[in-house]
């Protein structure tokens, strides 16, 4: 494999695996005693790889460009030989298997300056085939929709983006008009950074003398809205009585950032999106329900104040002064590894329990998203794509758990279960995505500065109903 700019990786564990041996019986017949060997098979469903038909690429070349400008934090791409970090290892070894079963070659290109997206809209411009898949943020991957620079991806070959390899949830909100052109996959390592979530600390959770058994609840899918309102309430505390919420000073029920991704991240994960998809249409609708839950989230997050935008994670959350911290999966790598008190992480919680399934918005703002250039070869594209992807959900999801427990001591048996409740809902829709109008940033002031919802998105219908206009049209390419 040939690595034309490596990068160095931050080591995470491995989960551990079990095997089953064969056992010994003795049966006793008229009186004779005889010893019957008998083998105990597991019966196991095919992996998701090998579910997938071998075909030969005649030694074609697959080359991935990695537009990453947060490498340091965000890696995806493997150095030129083992190290005895596990990511690293585990994507050199995926390759090896993916070059030698299917008679492939896989480059790698990235660039940390800023500059890939320009890159790569001139080689697409020029009709140059070079790159079968780019990773970068999903709003420059969006952006570069509008100029025709992606393939529509549900026009390529083998590539199942329905699977949990790729993201369900985003096969269903970003599909539109028959076509599709970003989504998030297992085969990106950092997508395990970007779900946002919820951090619980179990310090402060024992000094409370909460009994509420909340990774049970998360499992029963009784996680909800309410339940949080009902185990952060009253905990709130001004301690310099100055009338301010500030991070570095007071004392939170829920630590979070009074930020537009906060507020969509809470809206997505109670299915309360303001942007509607039915169909081939988008339409904009504030009804009962979203107001509702509007008024129940506002009812708790605070409009805390920051020196530094991660005051409220290293200042507050980190040093046992927040119950619940509101943010992403990142903050475990980044801030949380050498916190002192255990912490668990949860999804962020649902509506109620008549919503179906969890929902975990991913932070658009992570390098962890996928395109495929209008330049690409669709054959070798959409196979060597699929085959990185079941691949990579089959044998490398696991050290996702130990990138967030790492040096913890939370092993609660559950937790692998409530990870995957986190990785399976991944979920981003158009209006999270484009801000049609500033309809997020309404959103925000009404989460945090109490404005009402209703009349501000009335007063923007017109903007916005036209910027969702605007964007179909651009998406819908014929």
């Amino acid at each position: 494999m040939k690595r034309i700019l490596a990068l160095l990786l931050a080591g995470w564990m491995i989960a551990s695996f079990t095997s089953c041996g064969g056992t010994g019986e003795t049966t006793e017949t008229e009186g004779t005693a005889e010893t019957v060997e008998t083998e105990t098979e597991t019966e196991t469903e095919p992996t998701a790889l090998e579910q997938l038909e071998v075909k030969d690429m005649g030694g074609a070349n697959y080359h991935i460009f990695d537009m990453n400008a947060s490498a340091g934090l965000q890696v995806n791409i493997p150095g030129d030989e083992l190290t005895g970090e596990l990511v690293n290892d585990a994507m050199i070894n995926r390759d090896s298997y993916i070059e030698d079963t299917y008679n492939v070659v896989l480059d790698y290109t990235t660039t940390t300056n800023g500059e890939g997206v320009n890159a790569l809209k001139k080689l697409v411009q020029a009709g140059d085939p070079m790159y079968n898949l780019a990773i970068s943020t999903i709003f420059d991957l969006a952006n570069m929709v509008n100029g025709q620079f992606l393939y529509n991806m549900l026009d390529l070959p083998y590539m199942e983006l329905d699977q949990k390899w790729y993201s369900p949830l985003m096969a269903e909100s970003l599909s539109l008009g028959g076509a599709m052109y970003v989504t998030a996959s297992d085969l990106v390592p950092s997508v395990y950074q970007a779900p946002c979530c919820m951090f619980l600390n179990l310090k402060l959770y024992d000094d409370y003398g909460i009994d509420t058994d909340i990774y049970q609840l998360v499992i029963d899918g009784k996680w909800t809205l309410d339940e949080l309102i009902y185990i952060q309430k009253d905990i709130d505390r001004d301690l310099d009585n100055d009338g301010v919420w500030k991070a570095t000073e007071d004392f939170f029920g829920v630590g979070l950032q009074p930020t537009a991704e906060t507020a969509t991240a809470f809206l997505a994960s109670a299915d309360a999106s303001f942007c509607i998809k039915d169909g081939d249409t988008l339409t904009l609708e504030v009804n009962e329900r979203a107001i509702s839950i509007m008024e129940k989230l506002a009812s708790f997050c605070l409009d805390i104040k920051w020196s530094n935008i991660n005051d409220v994670i290293n200042d507050c959350f980190k040093v046992d002064k927040a119950l619940f911290l509101q943010h992403k999966l990142e903050s475990a790598g980044v801030h949380l590894r050498d916190m002192e008190s255990d912490y668990l992480v949860l999804p962020t919680p649902k509506a109620d329990e008549e919503q179906d399934h969890y929902i975990s918005m991913v932070s658009g703002y992570c390098t962890s998203f996928i395109g495929i250039p209008a330049t690409a070869e669709p054959e070798v594209t959409g196979y060597i794509t699929e085959a990185l992807a079941r691949y990579s959900n089959d044998n490398m999801r696991a050290l996702a758990f130990d990138m967030v427990y790492k040096e913890k001591t939370s092993r609660d048996p559950r937790t692998s279960e409530v990870l995957d409740t986190l990785f399976d809902n991944l979920y981003i829709d158009f209006g999270i995505l484009y801000n049609f109008g500033g309809i997020n940033d309404v959103a925000t002031q009404a989460m945090f500065q109490d404005a009402p919802i209703a009349s501000s998105v009335e007063r923007k219908r017109a903007s916005i109903e036209k910027a969702i206009e605007k964007q179909i049209e651009a998406w819908v390419q014929e």
